[in-house]
């Protein structure tokens, strides 16, 4: 170690760090100086701009610098200056070279971000800038070569020249937001023939970049609140577009005005989220259609009124009149009353040429539509011919549409009757659509209609909404329905009820043509059976032309019909050269083959049909050869005139009626049916009937047989006669008469004269109908053979009988006269039985009596006679028989036969009467009381001297018979017991 102490320091080191803290110092000194004396300077400069005559002289520079600029004249309220990053100006106007107003503003407010240093940098950034009570006013007047806000295009681009990056004067301007209050474009361009008028009642955007000389907005999010866009069409200045666009009328010299979008030189735009609020949209087409031909209820593209709109928009972009954005939310209601709750779209696009969503899914009140929709046209202009201009491709999943909807869009399709009667039903759809509404078509498609209705197939139609035009062309794989619906949906199907009782059906074919110009072919299965067709309808409504083919296979006609005594059918049916759908006018070859058919539990098959029907008149054959059912018919039955005429021949060969179920007896019918008679109207009907070689077969053993029976009827006016005639037996009937009403008629005569018997007898009322016939009659039966046991099992042949009368109703009388020389009833013979009515009004005398009557072979009774006066509900009578039997000797006996409420009763007058050759009487006050199920006499004795015959009742519902004081071996001589 040294012992050396240190050197001291020289002068030199010691003076170095003092001198740079002196010099530190000062530097600081003066750098504050300068930035307090320049924070002074500004708030100096501040201050005096606060100054009104500093304001004033700002207020004048600006606006000369703007005039100077623009060359044009600008006036300015105010201008206020913060710390120069922040100024606003009131009541900024800027005139067009015209002297009209082009821009004015309220108040407009412009907030800088580090003006000093962003110009330092060649770069003006506007943190935000408000606009408020602004008015645009955009004019291309009629004339005019150029719009008035040209002049501020050319300063811009002189400007944008001026400040080329090349010479290095180049400012980049920015804006980052904005806000607006009540501001309105109006963009009036007169030489195009269009007004656009935009108007925001509140607005606000934070923007990346605006641009003003090329037009382009691009903002991160753009919100309105109170949008209205208004568009009016008008006539354009055809001469002005000469002059601008030389030769753009060459090539369609005699066609309409090229159409410019109102929305051409609208700024591009690209936002990432767009937003408007209670928006409105209203068009006016004056050049289309000068005054509004249609009501405020029906959609007119001409004028469209749309409000309440609400859009919810995502990467929205706007160049080149196309947008495209992702669509949240658009909503909004028009005059007509549609409402459209949501639409979203996640790749929409529209422009003047198309419209284009996909994965849209579109929801109305009632409507539910997704998920593609792309409309293609011309123009906008091509909505106002919507049906026949705007092309639609629809690819619909799980959607359904109202009906309604549609027809809001194609009013023409009210015109169209089954958009009339069903606008207000929802289809479920789904498929592919394409096409035009006047040429649409469906592929793999699915509709559900009215719930009760499934169709499923592809379709392609012209005309739709024109309905007298309209053909379809339908390739259905499945369609599910029931007629209720059917006649619901379809105007003018008007099938009888009992259609309804085919319950579900399914059809699967085809269809092609018009409503009445068409081929259709199917298979049609409903819940009573199956039906197959093969039609062909041509010549439209006033000259239809039909053939094809109809076959029904196992169809429940028991249900169909409403008829219990019907059972299936099978058939085939053919069709030929058919022209006419109604009777006057159908005329066609028809052929059908019924396969089986079941009636009454039989089944009949085998029957053919073939003829001709020509309008209400059919020529032709009808046959069945079956075991027990074996016939032919071949003739005409003519309903062309007023009064049909049926001329035909029936061959029935066999006729089983009990294996047919028809009889419950044992018979089997055979004859020739020869019929020409004109009218199917018994009370008009003349002509004849012949019947030739009849046969009825009873029991399979007793044979009845009818060489021939010939029914005329003919007339000469009020005139009338018929006539039968055969070997059996000969009729007439002549005079005023209807011959449907005859027993009708005759009842009411009983009722009106005789009313407590006709009442009593059973007899039902009939409906009163004004009469005045007047006819007499004539029945001469040769001999009945054995044809009379069809009627009485019991009763015989009746030979050279005669029936004959007559009935006036104007007289209110009737008079009847029967004489047969002998009928057989069993064992029993009645020979020369005559009966005699004469009736006038309620009074009538009756006189009948028997020759002789013939009881088995060992007894035979005298002649006997009753003759009665009738007066209303009383009748008094008298018998008298002479020798009638070795029992009675004679017979004399008066009394009256009457109705007591519901009761008959029998009262005799003191008679006398001769039994075993001794003198009896009757005494007073007897009666014979009887009713239904109910018997009852009084004091009915018979006395001879000391002998007794009583008839007393039995316990009411039998009666008992007392002899007294008889010697019965007086008896055994007479009676057989």
């Amino acid at each position: 170690m040294s012992d050396t102490p240190p050197s001291p320091p020289s002068q030199e080191t010691t003076e170095l760090p003092s001198l740079s803290r002196r010099a530190f110092r000062w530097v600081r000194k003066m750098i504050m100086r300068v930035f307090l004396g320049t924070v002074g300077l500004l708030f100096l400069l501040y201050a005096l701009l606060l100054l009104p005559p500093v304001q004033h002289f700002a207020v004048k520079g600006i606006t000369g610098f703007l005039q100077e600029k623009l060359e044009t004249e600008v006036s300015l309220g105010g201008v206020r200056l913060q710390l120069f990053d922040k100024f606003s100006l009131t009541d900024l106007e800027i005139k067009d070279h015209n002297g009209e107003p082009l821009l004015i503003s309220g108040r407009t407010e412009v907030n800088f971000q580090a003006l000093i240093l962003n110009l330092l940098r060649k770069r003006l950034v506007i943190q935000d800038i408000t606009l408020q009570h602004a008015r645009i006013n955009w004019v291309h007047p009629y004339g005019a070569m150029e719009p008035n806000i040209q002049f501020l295009f050319d300063a811009l681009k002189k400007k944008d020249q001026e400040d080329d990056p090349k010479n290095g004067n180049s400012l980049d301007l920015r804006i980052k937001t904005f806000l607006l209050e009540d501001v309105q474009l109006v963009k009036l361009d007169s030489v195009r023939g269009n007004k656009l008028t935009i108007s925001i009642r509140e607005g606000d955007g934070l923007v990346n970049n605006l641009d003003l000389q090329t037009g382009t907005i691009d903002a991160k999010h753009l919100f309105v609140d109170g949008l209205q866009i208004g568009v009016d069409v008008f006539d354009a200045d055809s001469a002005t577009w000469a002059i601008l666009f030389p030769g753009i009328f060459e090539s369609q010299p005699t066609g309409p005005l090229v159409e410019v979008p109102a929305l051409a030189g609208f700024p591009n735009l690209c936002v990432d989220m767009f937003h408007v609020r209670d928006g409105k949209f209203l068009l006016n087409n004056y050049r289309k259609e000068p005054v509004r031909l249609t009501s405020e209820e029906v959609l007119d593209f001409n004028y469209l009124d749309v409000f309440n709109i609400d859009i919810v928009v995502r990467s929205l972009s706007f160049a080149d009149q196309q947008f495209h954005g992702i669509v949240d939310l658009i909503s909004f209601e028009n005059s007509t009353g549609f409402k459209l709750e949501k639409l979203t779209v996640k790749d929409a696009t529209v422009s003047d040429k198309t419209v284009t969503l996909y994965d849209m899914r579109l929801i109305t009140p009632e409507s539910s539509l997704g998920d593609t929709l792309i409309l293609t046209y011309k123009s906008y202009s091509d909505f106002t011919f919507f049906p026949d201009a705007v092309k639609l491709d629809m690819r619909l999943r799980n959607s359904s549409v109202w009906i309604n909807d549609i027809v809001t869009f194609a009013s023409g399709l009210e015109r169209n009757p089954f958009f009339q009667k069903n606008r207000n039903e929802v289809v479920d759809l789904d498929g592919h659509i394409t096409g035009k509404i006047n040429s649409l078509r469906g592929k793999d498609l699915s509709v559900r209609l009215a719930k009760n209705t499934l169709i499923q197939g592809d379709f392609s139609s012209l005309f739709l909404a024109v309905p007298d035009l309209t053909s379809l062309n339908l390739r259905l794989k499945r369609l599910e329905t029931n007629m209720k619906t059917l006649r619901e949906l379809i105007p003018g199907f008007n099938l009888p009820p009992n259609f309804d009782k085919l319950g579900r059906l399914v059809f699967s074919g085809s269809f092609d043509g018009f409503f009445t110009d068409f081929v259709a072919y199917g298979d049609l299965r409903t819940e009573l059976g199956r039906a197959t067709m093969d039609m062909k309808l041509s010549g439209g409504q006033k000259e239809p032309q039909y053939s094809g083919e109809l076959a029904l296979l196992d169809f429940d006609l028991k249900t169909f019909t409403g008829n219990p005594e019907f059972g299936n059918v099978t058939f085939t049916s053919r069709v030929i050269d058919g022209k006419g759908l109604t009777g006057a006018t159908a005329n066609a070859r028809v052929e059908a083959a019924i396969d089986s058919m079941s009636f009454r539990d039989y089944m009949y098959k085998n029957l053919a049909l073939e003829g001709q029907l020509n309008r209400n008149l059919f020529d032709g054959a009808f046959g069945i050869q079956d075991q027990n059912i074996d016939f032919n018919f071949i003739g005409t039955i003519d309903f062309t005139q007023s009064v049909p005429f049926f001329d035909f021949s029936a061959d029935v060969r066999r006729v089983d009626l009990k294996r047919l179920n028809l009889s419950k007896k044992d018979f089997i019918l055979s004859g020739q049916i020869d019929l020409k008679i004109q009218d199917i109207d018994l009370a008009n009907a003349k002509g004849q009937i012949a019947l030739k070689n009849v046969l009825a077969l009873k029991d399979h053993e007793k044979a009845y047989t009818l060489d021939s029976l010939l029914i005329t009827a003919e007339s000469n006016g009020n005139q009338k006669r018929l006539s039968l005639d055969s070997e059996m037996l000969h009729g007439q009937m002549e005079g005023r008469y209807n011959l449907k009403e005859i027993s009708a008629v005759f009842f009411q005569f009983l009722e009106r004269n005789y009313a407590t018997f006709f009442a009593r007898m059973g007899i039902p009322k009939t409906e009163r109908i004004p009469d005045t016939s007047s006819f007499q009659f004539a029945l001469s039966l040769e001999d009945t053979k054995d044809w009379m046991e069809l009627l009485i099992p019991t009763l015989g042949p009746i030979v050279n009988g005669n029936v004959q009368g007559y009935f006036s109703n104007e007289n209110d009388s009737l008079w009847l006269e029967v004489d047969l020389p002998s009928v057989h009833l069993g064992e029993m013979v009645f020979e020369n039985v005559y009966l005699n009515a004469d009736a006038l009004r309620d009074t009538c005398v009756l006189d009948f009596g028997i020759f002789r009557t013939i009881l088995g072979s060992k007894r035979e009774l005298a002649p006997v006679s009753l003759l009665g006066l009738i007066n209303r509900d009383t009748m008094n009578f008298g018998i008298t028989a002479i020798d009638y039997d070795k029992l009675l000797n004679k017979l004399e006996m008066d009394g009256v036969f009457y109705l007591d409420n519901q009761d008959f009763f029998i009262r005799f007058a003191e008679s006398k009467m001769v039994i075993l050759n001794d003198e009896w009487q009757i005494q007073k006050n007897n009666f014979i009381r009887f009713g239904k199920d109910y018997v009852q006499t009084r004091d009915f004795v018979l006395t001879s001297g000391d002998r007794r015959i009583i008839l007393q009742s039995l316990d009411r519902r039998g009666l008992q018979l007392y002899l007294r004081q008889f010697d019965l071996d007086e008896l055994n001589g007479i009676l057989e017991y």
